[in-house]
Parts: C-alpha cells; sequence; structure tokens
C-alpha cells in the first residue's frame, strides 16, 4: 500500500524503517554466510587440511600495525606441507587450501585463488544457492533504499522546466504560488506563471524566491 511523505522529517521515518529491514537481511546474508564456512572448514579438517598454514603453504610470522593492507607481513614456509617424506603432509596438500575466507594476507601472499577454488570445492550446492539468494536479497534492500533517496532528491530539485509551488510565503511571495522553473543562480529560483513573453523575449508573468521557499507540488509516494 503506497502512501504520501509530505516532508524531509516523515521521509527520514520512512527510510530508518527501509534501513532496519535491510539490517535485518544483511544480518541474516552474514549468519549464513558464517555457517557455511564453518561447515566448509569443519569438513575440510576431517578431510586432514594442515591446521599451521590452512595449506597455504605458508604463514604469517610477523607484520606491523602500521599498515591495514598487510603490505609488511614476512612469511614463512610451513615445513608441515612442504615434507615429501611425510605422508600427512602429502594428505594435507591434496586436501587444498582452508576453504575460510579470502584475507588481507591472502592478498599480499598470493594465494587468494587458492582459497576461492578451494570454497567453490568444499561448499554444497545448497549452501551456494542459499547464500547467494541471502546476498540478492540484502543487495537489493540497500539498493532500494539509495534508490529512494535520490527519488527523494530528485523530486524537489528545482531543474530547468520543473513544476515547482511556493510552501513558504515571504513579503509579496505568497504561499501556494505555482510557475515553471526557467532560471536560477545560487539559491535564487525564477518561475514563470504563464506562457506570454514581452517583445524583449522575456517571460511577463514571472517571480523570483529563494530555492529553500520551493516545493514539488506532485505528491512523494512510497
Amino acid at each position: 500500500m503506497s502512501k504520501q511523505i509530505t516532508n524531509k522529517k516523515e521521509f527520514e521515518t520512512h527510510l530508518d524503517i527501509l534501513r532496519d529491514e535491510a539490517q535485518v537481511l544483511a544480518d541474516k546474508f552474514q549468519d549464513i554466510a558464517l555457517a557455511n564456512q564453518i561447515a566448509r572448514v569443519e569438513r575440510w579438517k576431517q578431510a586432514g587440511g594442515c591446521q599451521k598454514c590452512r595449506v597455504r603453504g605458508q604463514y604469517v610470522i610477523w607484520d606491523t600495525l602500521d599498515s591495514l593492507s598487510g603490505c609488511y607481513a614476512q612469511f614463512e614456509a610451513c615445513k608441515e606441507c612442504a615434507a615429501t617424506h611425510s605422508q600427512t603432509a602429502a594428505d594435507a596438500r591434496l586436501v587444498g587450501a582452508c576453504p575460510d575466507v579470502v584475507g588481507k594476507y591472502d592478498r599480499i601472499g598470493q594465494t587468494a585463488g587458492k582459497v576461492k577454488t578451494a570454497i567453490e570445492e568444499w561448499q554444497t550446492y545448497e549452501e551456494r544457492v542459499e547464500q547467494e539468494e541471502a546476498a540478492e536479497k540484502s543487495g537489493a534492500a540497500w539498493k532500494a533504499l539509495e534508490n529512494l533517496r535520490y527519488q527523494w532528491e530528485q523530486h524537489h530539485s528545482t531543474d530547468n522546466g520543473k513544476e515547482m509551488v511556493v510552501t513558504r510565503g515571504w513579503k509579496h511571495i505568497k504561499r501556494g504560488m505555482a510557475g515553471k522553473v526557467f532560471w536560477k543562480r545560487g539559491e535564487r529560483v525564477g518561475l514563470r506563471m504563464g506562457e506570454e513573453k514581452d517583445d524583449k523575449g522575456f517571460w511577463k508573468d514571472t517571480f523570483f524566491c529563494q530555492e529553500s521557499q520551493l516545493g514539488n507540488p506532485k505528491p512523494f509516494m512510497v
């Protein structure tokens, strides 16, 4: 059921409701993604994945907090995975990288591709579909919210050729006076009230006011 929004306060209240609904969907997506990640990793552990480096072949031995990107991180090769004489190490390598999440050290250490491949291999079809659907619903909700905000801004903009009405009078400018925008400079807006022009080509019936005095005569529906 649609309703009319008459002022900015009402609009912000409506946005808050939509934002709460979008956040619920976003939280649901995060919960599903985390549950799927835990399930993937547990299956991977049961298969014998290396717990030390998560079959990245390396692990971080030092980093600094000076950079959030992890670009100063220092890595060391995982001896357990690198061992060729150990059957356990060979089994761990065959299992592949841990299908958890792609982190900053994966991007720095060039193991992001391994992890992405592992996630695809270890997730079930049902998990993938459920997570994709949740992500799509969450993304659509946030996009709809931003689209509505943009529509509100466009509805109240004083673009050339747009019908506007005075919502706050001042001196000879009376509330309810309406016209079509033909001129704008800074906060000043000129409106013409008819189609007639004088011999110099200027609109005959015009008035000028502040942009803040104007509103769109058409109702904004949500």
